[in-house]
């Protein structure tokens, strides 16, 4: 989304360069750019974040307290982190993520009252 912003914004100062535009107009353009970069690096440094946390099994705090994992944590390759984040199931479903886990089937009612469950 901030990459679209960033384009629209890029292509309307582009054809549009010069042209005598309301002083409103242009305010905002400059705020939304700045909101689209702002809003690109933020998803940008969380998303490398949660990646890595991922692919080492440690995220940045527990790598700075405990460091890598070594002789006292098992240590464990990037594919079994990420089948246990996405899923046991197979690795093209870890692309749709549309697909709904199997619900199991409820509890039968039992012949109890409200009022003797205490």
């Amino acid at each position: 989304m901030c990459l679209y912003s960033i384009i629209l914004v890029s292509i309307d100062w582009t054809y549009h360069w010069g042209e005598s535009g309301s002083t409103v107009d242009t305010v905002l353009t400059v705020i939304l750019f700045i909101e689209a970069v702002l809003f690109g690096m933020f998803t940008t440094a969380v998303s490398g974040g949660q990646t890595m946390a991922t692919l080492c099994d440690r995220n940045a705090i527990e790598l700075k307290r405990y460091g890598p994992p070594g002789k006292w944590t098992p240590y464990r390759t990037w594919m079994p982190n990420v089948a246990t984040m996405c899923g046991r199931g197979s690795k093209l479903l870890w692309l749709i993520p549309c697909v709904s886990p199997r619900i199991p089937d409820p509890v039968p009612p039992t012949d109890l009252d409200a009022s003797q469950v205490v």
